[in-house]
């Protein structure tokens, strides 16, 4: 997972099919991302590292490792399930968005965004209630991480034609 990210970085977006289906293959087998592998493009500026800053740099690298993974895996997963919905495959979009909010914290703009792609699956299948509710969550991370946004309401025109249908 973790050089396919890598390689998709460098790609045009036409140039991903390929690693797209890739991807599912690998989803499909509960692949994870273990780090992310990044490319450095500056040159040095001197011949000689100081070794405390590389010590340093390695450290926090080891400590985010974890964190950066869950999170490109998650991502991982929406991208799956958008790439699913869009293809109409809802089932499988659904069972990609529950996975990538399993990989991420419940308290983040990337749980809140999954989880009104979800809710709107669920409507689709008529589970109001279980849309209904996460749109709830999705709307109070958002307004405790956001003033106003976009996002913001449209959670809130989707709660209240929710709670206007159950009427």
């Amino acid at each position: 997972m973790d050089i396919l990210q890598y390689n998709r970085e460098q790609q045009k977006p036409f140039e991903r099919i390929k690693d797209d289906e890739i991807e599912q293959l690998l989803l499909l087998h509960n692949a994870k991302n273990r780090c992310l592998i990044r490319r450095i493009t500056s040159k040095r500026k001197g011949s000689i590292d100081n070794d405390e800053s590389v010590i340093s740099n390695l450290a926090c690298l080891s400590l985010d490792l974890t964190t950066n993974a869950e999170i490109e895996t998650a991502r991982s997963h929406a991208r799956m399930a958008a790439s699913l919905h869009a293809k109409g495959d809802i089932d499988g979009a659904e069972q990609n968005y529950k996975q990538a909010m399993m990989y991420i914290p419940n308290d983040t703009l990337d749980w809140a965004a999954y989880a009104y792609n979800l809710a709107d699956i669920h409507m689709v299948h008529g589970q109001r209630q279980l849309a209904l509710d996460l749109l709830q969550k999705a709307i109070h991370i958002r307004k405790l991480l956001e003033k106003n946004s976009q996002e913001i309401d449209q959670l809130q025109l989707a709660i209240e034609n929710i709670q206007s249908q159950a009427s």
